[in-house]
């Protein structure tokens, strides 16, 4: 869930973008900075309200009345729509400071409120060294001491002096045969000299590990089910939090037509409607963002693999960096995104990730008259041999790596949009093209020697029924390794299999729990005629949509100290340990008839 959101945190640039869009398309509407009025209206409201109180000089009370001023005179939606996102961020933080009355009936109230919360599936929290506690009985002073930290962090007015706690009763969690058993307290509270409750509490409590870990079980015990479809984007996005992805996305849809032109641009100025409308789109989005979208990206790689040459086993070691910019990704690959959206409204079904597989694997055509086929019928290697383009996936490659060029040669971006440099050991380092050329005097060693992009879509399909030893064999080096295995299984068993299992954890899960699977069994699967089967290249023609599944799984659990191991088996059964429903709607993506 965490990468999840990583990438649905970067929708929310577009998305605040594509709201500017529509709020100026409307013209003397001026709907939002109608909301602004309101909206400062509210906050001063609020302010005076709080300089009445004791605390008037409560911090952000000085930072909320300089926004008010700055925001007053506002007479656009575009600047409206930027003030109500960085007023609601402020009010928010000025809300946290400002404490409820010091009146110990109230205190006493929250008290009790926070205590009955506190349940076998929230527990309290006992921070310790050891993760499991492994004396029954902890030191009251200790229980004592969190149940505090507790209350008062929940509890902005709480005065500590006046709290009075006794514990009665008190046996920590066991860990015994691989199940959890919650601990248990009972105390007595008093506050300003006064019982809170005549019989006292019953408190569950735990370790976070012991807390993470029962969660853990029981969530894949009980199944995990979930539809990308029904993500919801976080509530910290301005005016798009709260939405489904499929909402969210529909929203998208009514911009589409304005941000991306139907035909690909032949000519990279102004005098081109579409590269214009292209542009308009990029402006839009340095205008939020530049940033993020100028910002350089580099990835490093550093692995090993044993080899068999000559009958002998070698360890090979391949150092690599890749290095591009989101400017220069999207940019180049408009041509493609261009014509994914008139490929999707091609297709009877709309589904969005099946038919992006299918496009991908699909070879270069023009639709709706976009010129996109057009785009690959002149381009020569260095032999002055015609390259014919088999798939979209080399034309993403090749636009990626070359650049996208207009009919006079002009390219979009400056530079190599991705330079991939890679060293293995005993060679020189080499820089990456699609094709073996020489540029100011420097050799560019072709994609296809280091591996051919059939033998990468061979590999995703070799995705499609996976267990913990799987391989995927392959080509590389232009035929001088074949069949070289890569350890598909234990690459993402350690990485996207547990991901996805862990899906529904809480974000510090990782800082307490060591989760390795030992064994597991996953597939993707497709829809059609009701019947959801393992991906094929053949299937995949008829997909209605996908997912991912885990049929079973064997895992064990860790403190972070790498102790008290927890030993779990889920077999396959009638019900999935996990799936994931890949049901994102590319409804949006069609331009307007």
């Amino acid at each position: 869930m965490k990468k999840l959101l990583m990438i649905l945190g970067s929708l929310g640039v577009v998305a605040s973008s594509a709201a500017t869009v529509v709020a100026c398309d409307k013209g003397t509407k001026n709907d939002k900075v109608d909301e602004l009025k309101k909206e400062l209206a509210s906050i001063g409201e609020m302010i005076k309200e709080q300089e009445k109180s004791r605390e008037p000089n409560a911090k952000g009370l000085k930072e909320i009345k300089q926004l008010i001023e700055k925001f007053q005179n506002i007479k656009n939606n575009e600047e409206a729509i930027k003030a109500l996102a960085e007023l609601k961020v402020a009010k928010e933080k000025l809300l946290k400071t400002i404490n409820v009355p010091e009146n110990p009936e109230i205190i006493k109230g929250a008290i009790s409120k926070k205590l009955n919360a506190i349940n076998a599936n929230n527990p309290l929290l006992i921070p310790t060294k050891i993760a499991l506690n492994e004396v029954e009985d902890q030191n009251h002073n200790a229980v004592v001491q969190a149940l505090k930290t507790f209350l008062k962090a929940k509890i902005a007015n709480l005065n500590l002096e006046k709290l009075t706690i006794t514990i009665k009763e008190n046996q920590f969690a066991k860990l015994g045969n691989d199940v959890i058993t919650l601990g248990n307290l009972k105390a007595d509270v008093k506050y300003n000299d006064e019982v809170i409750k005549a019989d006292g509490w019953s408190l569950p409590y735990a370790s976070e590990y012991l807390k993470q870990g029962k969660d853990i079980i029981q969530s894949l015990e009980q199944g995990i089910f979930k539809e990308a479809g029904n993500i919801k984007i976080p509530d910290s996005l301005p005016m798009v939090g709260g939405q489904s992805l499929n909402e969210f996305l529909k929203f998208v849809g009514l911009l589409v037509d304005k941000i991306i032109p139907t035909k690909i641009p032949t000519n990279f100025s102004e005098q081109d409607s579409d590269y214009k409308t292209m542009h308009g789109l990029f402006d839009m989005v340095k205008s939020f963002a530049n940033e993020i979208w100028t910002k350089e990206i580099k990835l490093e790689l550093n692995t090993s693999f044993q080899l068999s040459i000559m009958g002998a086993q070698q360890e090979l070691i391949i150092k690599g960096m890749l290095k591009t910019s989101l400017e220069k990704i999207v940019s180049n690959i408009m041509p493609v995104i261009i014509n994914f959206k008139n490929f999707i409204n091609n297709q009877p079904n709309k589904d969005l990730i099946s038919n992006l597989l299918k496009y991908i694997v699909s070879k270069p055509t023009s639709y709706n008259d976009d010129g996109y086929g057009e785009l690959f019928e002149n381009i020569k290697d260095n032999k002055d041999k015609k390259v014919e383009f088999k798939s979209n996936f080399e034309a993403i490659l090749f636009f990626l790596l070359e650049g996208w060029k207009d009919k006079d040669g002009k390219q979009i971006t400056q530079g190599q949009p991705l330079e991939f440099y890679l060293n293995i050991v005993g060679m020189q380092e080499a820089n990456f093209a699609f094709f073996e050329k020489t540029i100011a005097g420097k050799n560019y060693i072709p994609f296809n020697v280091l591996i051919e992009p059939s033998e990468l879509i061979k590999i995703i399909f070799g995705l499609a029924a996976i267990q913990e030893n799987s391989v995927v064999k392959a080509t590389l080096l232009g035929g001088a390794i074949r069949d070289f295995e890569l350890p598909i299984g234990k690459l993402l068993g350690s990485s996207l299999i547990k991901m996805l299992l862990a899906m529904d954890t809480s974000a510090n899960f990782d800082d307490h729990v060591q989760m390795t699977l030992d064994k597991f069994e996953a597939e993707i699967q497709v829809l059609h005629d009701k019947n959801w089967t393992k991906l094929t290249p053949e299937n995949l023609q008829t997909a209605e949509e996908m997912r991912i599944i885990v049929k079973s799984v064997a895992y064990t659990l860790k403190d972070n100290e790498g102790q008290h191991p927890i030993k779990k088996i889920l077999h396959p059964s009638d019900r999935n340990v996990f799936e994931f429903k890949l049901n994102i709607s590319g409804e949006f993506l069609n331009p307007k008839k």
